[in-house]
């Protein structure tokens, strides 16, 4: 009679189910940082653009009204006009 052993079985892997929820795991983690990035970071964009937007319209109408000023001798007050949307906070 021969006696068989016992049939040793590999440890098994976990199955497709259980890597799937890790790589789900990882990827709620690294995106949930991104996604809170970009927000910010438009904002930031947004508040930017707002800022450019009000100085390039300061220098346009200083530019395009130049006579204007030095016919009033209003110089001081369109230097404090760009002083002051230059300074403004974005």
């Amino acid at each position: 009679m021969s006696t068989q052993q016992p049939v040793r079985r590999r440890a098994s892997k976990p199955g497709p189910a259980l890597q799937h929820g890790k790589y789900a795991f990882i990827v709620t983690f690294l995106v949930i940082p991104i996604a809170i990035y970009g927000r910010k970071t438009r904002k930031s964009a947004k508040n930017m653009q707002a800022a450019t937007s009000e100085l390039t319209s300061v220098m346009s109408e200083s530019f395009t009204g130049n006579r204007i000023i030095k016919a009033y001798n209003l110089e001081e007050n369109a230097v404090g006009q760009f002083q002051s949307a230059a300074r403004k906070p974005s």
